[in-house]
């Protein structure tokens, strides 16, 4: 899952505790979160964040599936920007493959999906994320009802599976 693209000239000093094998994000939140209740699903999702490059972009790919049935498989990029030692804010972006089941038809399968997350890292580079995303066609489609995500995220660097 992926970035508003906001790409930094220059090098960024390399986050704390970062996995050089990248990292596995396991989430769970509301898909149509702002849909007033009538429409909400539970959406749980798998992502794998390579590591972050000199410019704070990582290549990302994800598979989510939302209460009902509907499917989202994701390629894109994410940008990670640090605050300090252990916060960091990303932004991400990521063409996605949507499989409509049930009421959950947004309208294309190709869909867009865009997201913003807040960050906290323990010192052995396991954190927590607060992710707020939004799925949508950008027209492609008769009908573009877009869904809203709001998902919590447990990132674990895959070297801290090998490395204890």
């Amino acid at each position: 899952m992926a970035a508003l693209l906001s790409c930094h000239a220059g090098s960024v000093a390399a986050q704390p505790n970062a996995s050089n094998a990248g990292s596995l994000l396991f989430g769970a939140g509301v898909f149509n979160v702002l849909d007033g209740g009538d429409q909400d699903r539970t959406f749980v999702s798998v992502e794998y964040r390579a590591p972050v490059t000199r410019w704070t972009l990582s290549p990302t790919a994800a598979f989510g599936r939302a209460g009902g049935g509907a499917t989202f498989t994701s390629l894109g990029i994410t940008s990670v920007i640090p605050l300090g030692q252990r916060w960091e804010v990303a932004a991400g972006f990521a063409p996605s493959w949507h499989t409509a089941r049930g009421d959950s038809d947004l309208g294309s399968a190709m869909e867009f999906y865009s997201f913003a997350e807040f960050a906290w890292r323990s010192p052995s580079g396991k954190g927590l994320r607060l992710r707020f995303g939004h799925f949508s066609n950008a027209g492609l489609g008769e009908i573009n009802p877009g869904a809203e995500i709001g998902q919590l995220t447990y990132l674990l660097p895959l070297s801290s599976l090998w490395h204890r």
